[in-house]
């Protein structure tokens, strides 16, 4: 998993190791999106990413199956960056900041905040 400019703007490509092609990801790319920090879920179903539009940082779910993109954080009125998502695509974790202070936010696959204590005892 990675990003590249190779068509002329910042999209997202998936790498098969074992057939040592890259994979088809429709609908995934866009030309007026700048895309960043890509992360796979372990079946490589699921690819969330970083992306800008526009002067608009946003959080990305892809699902291979369907070949659909969402925009997990079209509620958050905060500058996102950094994603990852767990083994089996359920949860998604990213940055977040509100007035120049970065925190981590999860979100289940649906888009929908969990609510983790951030307490540490």
């Amino acid at each position: 998993m990675f990003t590249s400019d190779r068509r002329g703007s910042q999209d997202v490509y998936l790498f098969d190791t074992l057939t040592r092609n890259l994979m088809d990801l429709p609908g995934l790319n866009a030309f007026d999106t700048i895309a960043s920090h890509p992360s796979v879920s372990e079946d490589a179903r699921y690819i969330v990413f970083a992306a800008s539009r526009q002067g608009r940082s946003a959080i990305f779910l892809y699902d291979r199956e369907t070949r659909q993109s969402r925009n997990l954080t079209a509620n958050l009125q905060a500058e996102v960056r950094n994603p990852t998502i767990n083994a089996d695509g359920t949860t998604i974790a990213f940055e977040f900041s509100n007035n120049g202070q970065w925190d981590i936010a999860v979100y289940d696959r649906n888009g929908q905040p969990l609510n983790i204590p951030q307490d540490p005892r």
